[in-house]
């Protein structure tokens, strides 16, 4: 059981790895600034701005489009719009969901008051913040920073390591704690938690497993498919701007 609570715990930083897109076909190569006002676009294409109407700016300079032009400009506005909050709102949920699972695995087993479950608090709390950094909200909209993709994912992922370590440390001492306030054999049941002699519990935290694998896998591909829509999108568009 011990074993798996650690591996298990991995899951969180997997989840917030999701919306950098690190699977899907095509990735998302531009910043993307989404006010109520405009939807701007930054990268190595250039520097657009849309408006809800339609109309684009480059560089500051108001474009004249034609009828084509202007729908596909309406088309990707729409959709960052949508997809971007979809996104980040989705990655937090199965945060938030694979922490309470294993929040509930590591009650059942090492009991309520095990200081694992701060950890595994506190590491939600801490991938929550790397998440934002991609995808950040602020007051009077959502930004996509491609750019921070790739610290946001070296820094979550040392925080994962580090939380493992201290879930590691806390598992140890709880365990001793509990062989030393038990009576009989003290060498067996240290042996019994390790190994998660419990039928029950293994096999909860088998079902719970799986439930979480297959949910991630489904969410990625929603990710995927939405990221994939936003470039098809921003590509016709930039391409007609030609």
């Amino acid at each position: 059981m011990l074993r798996k609570i650690t591996i298990a715990a991995s899951l969180l930083f997997v989840v917030a790895q999701a919306q950098a897109n690190s699977e899907c076909r095509t990735t998302l190569k531009d910043d993307i600034i989404v006010t109520p006002e405009s939807v701007k676009v930054t990268g190595k294409s250039g520097n657009l701005t849309i408006l809800p109407d339609g109309s684009v700016s480059r560089d500051g300079k108001a474009l004249s489009l034609n009828a084509s032009q202007r729908s596909k400009a309406k088309q990707y506005q729409q959709a960052a719009r949508q997809e971007l909050p979809w996104i980040k709102k989705g990655a937090l949920n199965h945060l938030s969901g694979a922490r309470q699972a294993l929040d509930k695995v590591v009650a059942d087993s090492m009991g309520k008051e095990s200081h694992i479950r701060v950890r595994l608090t506190q590491l939600e709390s801490d991938l929550h913040k790397q998440i934002d950094r991609v995808l950040e909200t602020r007051s009077n909209g959502i930004t996509f920073n491609y750019q921070a993709i790739e610290k946001a994912e070296t820094d979550g992922e040392k925080l994962v390591q580090r939380s493992l370590g201290g879930i590691l440390q806390d598992s140890i001492n709880e365990l001793s704690r509990k062989t030393s306030e038990q009576n009989g054999d003290g060498k067996q049941v240290l042996m019994s938690l390790l190994g998660g002699l419990g039928g029950s519990q293994k096999n909860g935290f088998d079902a719970e497993w799986k439930k979480q694998e297959k949910e991630l896998k489904r969410f990625r591909g929603e990710v995927c498919n939405k990221a994939d829509k936003l470039e098809q999108l921003r590509a016709s568009l930039f391409n007609s701007l030609k």
